[in-house]
């Protein structure tokens, strides 16, 4: 619907401002939608999107493309930098509570106690991991 607007109604979009309000327009309705008929939000935005990005992209303006790009660029390194905010600050008010009313059995000191022995467990695992992979698809493209 978005790429036959912009292609037949040039009116609506007279500025590049305009057409990139239009596409988050169609990206928040395509949410909506889903949402209400008790889809898949997220799926229904990515579909959305690369529709869009297939279709709708080449019928803005020039200015429209730059401003577009410009803003989603933008607002993804926003949402992005939330985040790893959010899960940053989770991190360092994780505080284990020491549990003075024997609430959760004699042996439980702490509601929440740290175990250094799983942090560097999974360290390790993500780290091999990590590199087995890289190492892997490096593999797969130098030799092809």
């Amino acid at each position: 619907m978005s790429s036959i607007l912009f292609k037949k109604y040039r009116l609506l979009a007279h500025s590049a401002v305009s057409e990139t309000i239009i596409v988050m327009v169609f990206g928040f309705l395509s949410y909506f939608i889903a949402e209400n008929n008790d889809g898949s939000s997220i799926i229904s935005m990515l579909a959305c999107g690369v529709t869009m990005a297939h279709y709708t992209w080449f019928n803005l303006s020039p200015q429209g493309k730059t401003i577009s790009s410009v803003t989603f660029s933008i607002l993804g390194s926003l949402a992005e930098s939330v985040v790893f905010i959010y899960i940053g600050l989770c991190v360092f008010t994780y505080v284990g509570e020491i549990d003075t009313k024997g609430i959760h059995g004699p042996k439980n000191d702490y509601l929440y106690p740290w175990a250094p022995q799983i942090i560097l467990i999974m360290t390790i695992i993500v780290i091999v991991g990590r590199v087995t992979a890289v190492w892997t698809i490096h593999y797969l493209f130098v030799s092809c």
